[in-house]
């Protein structure tokens, strides 16, 4: 029993210094050049942010299927490099905001983050939590509640705290939340234009 142990020890440590071995021999095969000039046309204004379903997307795609090709590398959906699967295209509902019964209209002054339907109006009572931290939501009762929070800026990486607020204040009961950036009008339009315009997914929106 002690020499099959062994044997099959030495058959492992054997396998791991071999595939270690092609790694390394690929490895050596990417240069800073090289990198540098795929990322530079990935990246590049003509392929338009490559969001899905654009046509900067599909060139990105046919960029990298084009150069798995000159590899050598065999395509693994039929022979091709690219797999096909359906998307739909799911639009915003119109949601209004009242305020002392008095309608806030979605242009310049906020817009709705979500797709969710209320089903009607909703009327709740606003309570302020400030920025939204961990020591500021605990003191609160937000239960039933409307909440606003206040934001530093409006740049890609706030979403990440946004979501955090939010799965926070959803956990304690509130309806819904309103964030009140300190940002230019400018980098809030952008913001704004980029938020609330359509999103793909892969099962169709219920009706």
């Amino acid at each position: 029993m002690k020499k099959l142990l062994f044997i099959l020890v030495l058959i492992s440590f054997s396998g791991f210094a071999q595939e270690n071995s092609k790694s390394l021999q690929y490895v050596k095969t990417i240069t800073t050049e090289g990198l540098k000039d795929k990322l530079s046309i990935i990246a590049s204004d003509a392929l338009e942010g490559r969001m899905t379903g654009t046509r900067g997307q599909k060139m990105a795609a046919a960029f990298i299927a084009f150069h798995f090709q000159q590899l050598g590398l065999k395509g693994p959906v039929n022979g091709n490099y690219l797999q096909q699967f359906p998307l739909y295209e799911a639009h915003r509902k119109q949601n209004n905001l009242y305020i002392d019964n008095k309608k806030i209209e979605d242009t310049e002054s906020y817009f709705y983050m979500g797709n969710k339907s209320t089903n009607g109006v909703i009327s709740a009572p606003l309570v302020f939590a400030g920025k939204g931290s961990s020591a500021e939501i605990s003191q609160l009762d937000v239960n039933e509640k409307a909440v606003l929070v206040t934001l530093d800026n409006m740049k890609r990486e706030t979403f990440q705290t946004v979501r955090n607020i939010l799965k926070e204040l959803k956990a304690k009961g509130a309806v819904t939340v309103l964030f009140a950036p300190q940002t230019s009008a400018a980098e809030f339009t952008e913001m704004r234009n980029m938020i609330t315009g359509s999103s793909l997914r892969l099962e169709k929106e219920a009706n």
